[in-house]
């Protein structure tokens, strides 16, 4: 495996490992040199590493994102070889947009779905991710409101991820 940051390891294994089919993962999708997989397909799945954004106007009505956070380390075993223990802080952003094509009743059981799909791939693969990932402690997911009230609608939950590292030096 690839040694890349924590947060494009974590975002590569739900998009290797994803196996829902509402919302489906794009297979047609290749990652580019940012780490971002393109996917082509609308009515699936677009991963990045990026927050939600409009300009260039994106046409994904589902998105994970995951960006990185901060990452304090501290020190376990000093001496000849110090072991480092880093708490590398990514936060999972699930984004699922309404519109003609989508109702909110829709959109929040794709939502549900995707929360449960990242839900089973922490917990099951938190360790085949790469990076010297150790374990994963995932966080309860919260809602942003605020989306909701936007025209058009759109729902957007967001939480906190622990990837444990260790770095020998």
């Amino acid at each position: 495996m690839s040694e890349v940051e924590a947060n494009v390891a974590i975002m590569n294994g739900l998009y290797n490992n994803w196996s829902i089919s509402n919302p489906g993962q794009d297979t047609i999708g290749v990652p580019n040199v940012n780490f971002k997989l393109n996917t082509k397909d609308p009515t699936r799945v677009h991963f990045t590493t990026r927050r939600y954004a409009y300009a260039p106007l994106r046409t994904h009505s589902f998105q994970i994102s995951v960006r990185r956070q901060n990452q304090p380390f501290q020190g376990l075993n000093m001496g000849r070889t110090t072991k480092y223990q880093i708490n590398y802080g990514v936060l999972i952003e699930l984004w699922v947009l309404t519109g003609p094509g989508q109702s909110i009743e829709s959109a929040e059981t794709a939502l549900f779905n995707m929360k449960t799909e990242v839900n089973r791939i922490l917990q099951a693969f938190s360790t085949q991710l790469g990076s010297n990932i150790q374990s994963i402690v995932l966080g309860s997911f919260h809602p942003d409101e605020a989306a909701l009230e936007e025209d058009p609608p759109k729902l957007h939950e967001r939480a906190m991820v622990t990837a444990i590292l260790y770095l020998v030096t």
